[in-house]
């Protein structure tokens, strides 16, 4: 199955390599003719830029959640119109406590069989997400 899921996430202060820890991973997403589905991925990679931190994620984990199976086609042939989960841990063993404000960018790159194609999660969707 060739899916990857890019996200970028955006924090209230710059992010330390070796004070914080932030862990992607639990997702929701709505599909207009077949629901929500749960979905998660085996590896990810993280790359620090200042208070921003981008994800590559790859390996959908069809193990834990068997309904994923589907994701690569539905991604291809229905529309997304909802992605009200993005679970993102954040630990910090600084003074100050790291929060996330908010996910700039949430994409997937979906192999069709031919070619690949990028389907980007629209902003408005990204900014009803909340985060405690």
């Amino acid at each position: 199955m060739a899916v990857r899921m890019y996200i970028t996430t955006v924090f209230d202060r710059n992010v330390s390599k070796s004070g914080d820890y932030i862990s992607v991973g639990g997702y929701e997403i709505t599909f207009r003719d077949h629901g929500t589905m749960k979905f998660d991925f085996c590896e990810s990679a993280g790359y620090i830029d200042g208070n921003a931190v981008s994800w590559s994620l790859r390996y959908i984990d069809t193990d834990g959640f068997p309904e994923s199976e589907n994701l690569q086609e539905l991604l291809i042939n229905d529309e997304i119109v909802d992605f009200p989960e993005c679970y993102v841990y954040v630990e910090s063993k600084n003074d100050r406590t790291l929060q996330l404000k908010r996910i700039i960018d949430l994409s997937f790159e979906v192999f069709t069989g031919e070619s690949y194609i990028d389907i980007k999660v629209p902003d408005e969707m990204l900014e009803s997400i909340e985060f405690d």
